[in-house]
């Protein structure tokens, strides 16, 4: 890569570039996979579109005539790269959408046949690498087949306490609704036994007028006492006279 990036002035007699750690091969690796995943291929053009940011941000950053290329902006680069071709792989995509041509009218009312979108193969691209794409795509297919179903439990979990709301609210209006119909029957039974209460003490204050009435005719006991009423009729205050409310027709 720098051999065919950095200048020759500046290639010369120096060492710019070592070789990359174990750790940074690999997520350089990775970052390629994905990228071609991404947009099916990946040539020594992407290469030279991603070595030379990085190369001239070392140049305006070298001090002391020092150029050091670090780890760090080899992988920024990688993950800049990326970003690009994705957003750019998504604009295109929509645009094709958004200007697909219509169908014409002699194939209105005719179902199209069902496409598929069939990934391109590089001439270049080997079969272990083909293949790790394959998994790749595997693996993200389950992982967003799982991340699906990870938030529709995550919204049924945010519906449940509404619902356990809802239900709290119900049951408490069941429950007032019943406390306002016991209240509502025993005022009434107290209200009957009122009624019956008085319906009674009308009735004795009847009876008890007709007997003082009737009893004045009878007038009082030979010895001049008043009558007292009792049970079973009126006895006179003296005690030895006594009229039963069979005789008062009562």
């Amino acid at each position: 890569m720098s051999r065919d990036i950095i200048p020759k002035s500046v290639r010369r007699g120096s060492r710019v570039l070592e070789l990359p750690s174990g750790y940074l091969y690999k997520v350089m690796h990775d970052q390629s996979l994905a990228v071609a995943q991404s947009l099916g291929r990946v040539n020594s053009r992407d290469v030279q579109t991603l070595a030379k940011p990085i190369f001239y941000k070392a140049v305006q950053g070298a001090s002391s005539g020092k150029l050091v290329i670090s780890e760090a902006k080899v992988l920024a680069g990688l993950d800049r790269m990326q970003a690009e071709r994705t957003n750019r792989q998504s604009a295109r995509t929509k645009f094709e959408q958004q200007n697909k041509p219509q169908d014409d009218e002699a194939s209105i009312g005719q179902e199209a046949p069902p496409t598929t979108t069939a990934e391109v193969r590089d001439s270049g691209v080997s079969d272990a690498i083909w293949n790790q794409l394959q998994l790749l795509d595997q693996e993200r297919a389950a992982q967003q087949a799982v991340e699906g179903v990870r938030k529709k439990k995550t919204i049924m979990a945010q519906d449940q306490p509404e619902d356990n709301d809802n239900n709290g609210k119900e049951n408490q209006h069941k429950q007032e609704q019943l406390q306002q119909e016991l209240e509502r029957r025993a005022k009434e039974t107290e209200l009957e036994r009122l009624l019956k209460l008085r319906e009674e003490a009308v009735k004795q204050r009847r009876k008890e007028r007709e007997a003082q009435k009737r009893l004045r005719t009878v007038g009082v006991c030979c010895m001049g006492y008043r009558w007292i009423m009792q049970a079973q009729g009126y006895r006179c205050a003296g005690g030895p006279h006594h009229v039963s409310n069979a005789k008062l027709r009562l």
